[in-house]
């Protein structure tokens, strides 16, 4: 970081860095890996931030900044009682973890890329690591460099791979010779990956998707003040199971208001 600061002429920021993060009082803040010969399965914090989302969409989303005691009730009498369902669900077998559907959908997908014949990334299916940088920054440790190495795999391959914080990094403990045997280092193609980028919402693109819901129910409240200056109550009974699911919703958001 100081040398960046320093080829790029940016003193001020290197006096933020050392005055907030590098100086030794401010130690204490950086994220330290338990054991040291270890790698942590998971890299960021997503899995906290992957609780509160399902918190907010699946439960909170006709709430906008509830109050404590709402979210608490909430918590405590409908999401832990669906967590628990699926946990039951999990153990059982019944069903299977999301995780193992999306690293499925992603091995396939990787599978069907084509690799090229300018080898310049090394490749170990043994320790399962790769040099290329899909496989760095991917979540799932893996690449199409790996997965070609790996050759056909069975069906049940994705029902008992194992992920490991030591070598190697990605294991199926009930086919392991499913694979060839490579003791030795190889080189893979130099391929730019595709990365999926998953981008938030702009400012713009929020009043977008606002003034699209009002565009929709402007014409609607019209409607009914016509049918109603018109005394069509036939239309009125026809449609009024249309509005039943957001007469629920204000109700709703009323009470806890």
């Amino acid at each position: 970081m100081y040398m960046y600061c320093e080829q790029h002429s940016l003193p001020f920021l290197w006096a933020y860095m050392w005055k907030e993060w590098y100086c030794a009082e401010r130690w204490v803040l950086w994220m330290r890996a338990g054991c040291e010969n270890k790698i942590s399965v998971l890299k960021t914090t997503m899995i906290v931030e992957s609780h509160w989302k399902v918190l907010k969409r699946d439960f909170l989303y006709k709430f906008f900044r509830p109050q404590l005691d709402l979210v608490v009730f909430i918590i405590t009498k409908k999401m832990l009682k669906h967590q628990e369902r699926r946990f039951n669900q999990l153990a059982i077998g019944r069903e299977k973890p999301e995780r193992r559907k999306i690293f499925k959908s992603e091995w396939k997908r990787l599978a069907k890329h084509n690799v090229s014949n300018d080898f310049r990334y090394i490749t170990d299916p043994d320790k399962w690591i790769c040099g290329c940088l899909y496989y760095l920054t991917s979540h799932f440790f893996i690449c199409k460099h790996l997965i070609q190495q790996k050759g056909e795999i069975l069906p049940k391959f994705f029902d008992h791979i194992k992920r490991n914080n030591q070598y190697p990094f990605l294991e199926n403990a009930d086919n392991r010779s499913n694979s060839t045997p490579n003791t030795l280092l190889q080189l893979v193609p130099c391929v730019q990956d595709e990365c999926t980028i998953h981008e938030e919402l702009t400012e713009d693109d929020s009043d977008a998707f606002f003034d699209e819901l009002i565009s929709i129910t402007k014409p609607a409240t019209d409607l009914l003040e016509e049918h109603k200056f018109s005394q069509n109550i036939k239309w009125g009974k026809g449609v009024e199971k249309n509005f039943n699911s957001i007469r629920k919703m204000v109700q709703e958001v009323e009470t806890y208001r």
